[in-house]
């Protein structure tokens, strides 16, 4: 099952192959699986990605003025 394979990924940090799992196989999580990895990108410092990242899994109207406003 392709949905456990992806956790398992995103579980072992693994995330380019979570993502190439969901975009090939696993469409039902893509969302999902691009908004933890932008959560994992924020937390890596890496805010253009996750920037990004957030805007595929359709949350960058909250997200993205949300992780700004931290910076305040």
């Amino acid at each position: 099952r392709y949905d456990l394979v992806n956790k398992l990924y995103q579980a072992s940090d693994q995330w380019q192959k979570a993502v190439e799992v969901a975009e090939l196989h696993d469409r039902i999580h893509l969302r999902a699986t691009y908004y933890n990895y932008a959560r994992h990108l924020e937390a890596s410092t890496d805010r253009g990605l996750a920037l990004s990242y957030y805007e595929k899994s359709d949350t960058h109207r909250f997200e993205v003025p949300r992780m700004l406003s931290e910076d305040l």
